[in-house]
């Protein structure tokens, strides 16, 4: 039989080893109370997988799993659905029937940052301008709320070209309708918004006479998730539990 003094032993080592567990747990950082923003855009080159377009080259790049869908609508520039590739400034890419130079004619290298690249095709399926010019529609659904969604858009040179069509927020879905504004070559234009569950982009825009280049866009997205109640929770029933086990603790005798 256990005796009297292992007993209480025991109990004390219980009664602190709650709370120093949930110490540590903070500490290591295997729970997080706050949520830190991160980049979308994976830092390797190929196409992204999209959830209702066949993945061209047969190899494609699937996005954290906060991303629950990357749809690519029909554009309403070009009346078909692009293509969606992850891009490199300063590097060459061939992909069969098109690719992208190592740099386009007026962009210069932007420091090594990837970005998203819209492909736009034509009805025959062919791409436009060789894959080169970056125009499309995409709606990105996420599995978690974004508290706050930043969007970035580069070298948008003509006004008009390029907006958020929706966003689906935890107040409701409405049309945003807000255009970026034009800018200087290799301009960069970001916004934020807040507790979002959706987003669609419409980005460039064909020019009217197919012998003149449109005005393509590139983009990047990153995302501070909502931290999920269940962590939270889980953090509250560990302290919870340390402090009911000090409570249980027997007085030392006078």
């Amino acid at each position: 039989m256990m005796s009297s003094n292992l007993r209480k032993k025991l109990i004390a080592r219980v009664g602190f080893a709650a709370p120093a567990l949930a110490t540590s747990m903070v500490m290591a950082g295997s729970i997080t109370t706050a949520a830190e923003a991160f980049t979308l855009v994976p830092e390797w080159e190929g196409e992204v997988a999209l959830d209702n377009k066949q993945c061209l080259t047969g190899n494609c790049i699937e996005l954290d799993p906060i991303v629950e869908s990357v749809e690519s609508l029909i554009d309403s520039s070009t009346g078909t659905r692009s293509s969606l590739f992850v891009d490199k400034f300063g590097t060459a890419n061939s992909y069969g029937d098109f690719g992208f130079k190592a740099k386009d004619i007026g962009t210069a290298d932007t420091a090594g940052n990837y970005w998203f690249r819209p492909v736009a095709f034509n009805q025959d399926g062919s791409a436009i301008e060789g894959g080169e010019l970056e125009v499309g529609t995409f709606k990105f659904t996420f599995a978690h709320v974004i508290e706050t969604l930043t969007v970035s858009w580069f070298d948008t040179e003509k006004k008009g070209t390029s907006y958020i069509t929706e966003v689906e927020t935890t107040n409701g879905s409405f049309a945003n309708g807000d255009f970026v504004p034009a800018g200087k070559n290799e301009n960069i234009f970001t916004k934020e918004f807040e507790n979002v569950k959706s987003i669609t982009l419409d980005l460039g825009q064909r020019h009217p006479n197919p012998r003149r280049t449109g005005d393509g866009v590139n983009f990047q997205v990153s995302a501070k998730p909502v931290p999920e109640p269940s962590i939270m929770l889980g953090l509250g029933t560990v302290a919870l539990a340390g402090g009911l086990a000090r409570r249980k603790q027997p007085k030392a005798s006078a």
